[in-house]
């Protein structure tokens, strides 16, 4: 796991236990600090399907190492359905239907 990887899990844990004592300018910190973690390198995914946007590329990599929505969603810091929405609309740029399809297509 590389520095930055590490520093954007380590945001992300500290903005959740954050949230769990309801500071919530340590929420916003951590998230932001999250943020630009993951602004500095694009997810393997980004690099081979330019029709997929950033965010559907870093759900679409997340998904198809495993993840389920719920854990996306609380890395991301959003939704549930915000990730559902995001796999759907990747699911029909990549032509594709289930999560083992996904990881299949973004190996391509």
């Amino acid at each position: 796991m590389g520095l930055d990887t590490k520093a954007t899990a380590a945001a992300t844990i500290a903005g959740r236990v954050a949230r769990r004592q309801r500071d919530t300018t340590i929420v916003k910190r951590a998230a932001a600090v999250a943020r630009r973690r993951r602004r500095t390198a694009l997810p393997p995914a980004a690099v081979h399907h330019r029709h997929l946007s950033r965010r559907q590329a870093e759900v679409a990599d997340l998904a198809a190492g495993g993840l389920t929505d719920r854990e996306i969603a609380a890395r991301l810091f959003v939704s549930v359905h915000t990730i559902e929405s995001h796999l759907a609309s990747t699911y029909r740029a990549l032509g594709v239907t289930t999560r083992k399809a996904l990881a299949g297509a973004l190996t391509v």
